[in-house]
């Protein structure tokens, strides 16, 4: 009777043997549950802008956790950490087309794609080198983009065309003339430093004599005003020179002759 309990205590030990063996063998499957997530960087909105008028940049990843610094190509720029799966660009800090990178205490990583940094440059140039007088004409050329729109005084006088100049003989003085100008491919604008127009009045001159009628060789002074230089004319034809003197004495008068003056204002 004895021999009839060995195979039972024997069954008992091999049992026990297999559930250890199934305890040993769980452990390493279930470490794989507790890994460390890493740094990524999936995706931002929107893929482009305009280096002039930046708008915020929406970083999506994960681990965005001690973050130190956030470049666009190798610049650094201004961010925010909203959560560990998004940081927000808010300054680009003079950037050019670049991928985004994350930088933390113990990982950096680069995004797939680069961000595009459309860059525009407005340029204008008047045809007036110095004042004009009242009524000349003055064209304003510009230059950057493909569409553009001038505005006086900031109030627009065109709207956006592909016409690059604009002429007008309406300005009064001290109008300032800038141009906005825009890329239609990519919708970015930028505004050129305005330029001022200097419009000098057009002189009234007034002309006076000191006789009204004369004998025949007699002398007669003739005076001129409101303005800075002055040309005379008998019966059309200059007399002497246009200088500063607004008086002209003539001997030479015949009958019915014309005397008229001319004035001019200093630009």
């Amino acid at each position: 009777m004895e021999n009839s309990h060995i195979p039972i205590k024997t069954t008992q030990i091999l049992l026990l043997l297999l559930f250890a063996s199934q305890i040993v063998l769980s452990n390493p499957r279930t470490l794989v549950n507790f890994e460390e997530s890493s740094l990524t960087v999936t995706n931002f909105s929107p893929s482009s802008i305009c280096a002039n008028n930046p708008v915020d940049i929406i970083v999506s990843g994960s681990n965005f956790v001690d973050v130190t610094d956030v470049f666009i190509g190798t610049t650094s720029v201004g961010y925010t950490v909203d959560s560990a799966s998004q940081i927000t660009i808010q300054n680009i800090n003079a950037a050019t087309t670049g991928r985004i990178r994350v930088v933390t205490a113990t990982d950096d990583m680069l995004s797939v794609n680069s961000l595009v940094v459309n860059s525009i440059t407005a340029s204008l140039n008047s045809s007036a080198s110095g004042p004009v007088c009242d009524g000349d004409s003055v064209t304003f050329s510009a230059t950057g983009g493909d569409e553009y729109q001038f505005l006086v005084n900031g109030v627009p006088a065109t709207g956006y065309t592909i016409a690059s100049t604009y002429t007008s003989s309406s300005f009064s003085n001290n109008d300032e003339v800038n141009v906005n100008v825009r890329n239609s491919a990519t919708g970015c604008v930028d505004t050129a430093t305005a330029i001022p127009v200097l419009v000098v009045d057009l002189p009234n001159p007034l002309l006076s004599s000191d006789v009204a009628a004369n004998c025949s060789g007699e002398n007669i002074t003739f005076t001129a005003t409101d303005g800075d230089e002055y040309q005379f004319y008998i019966n059309g034809i200059p007399h002497g020179s246009k200088s500063s003197l607004n008086t002209t004495t003539i001997n030479s008068l015949n009958n019915g002759d014309t005397v008229s003056v001319r004035a001019f204002n200093s630009l």
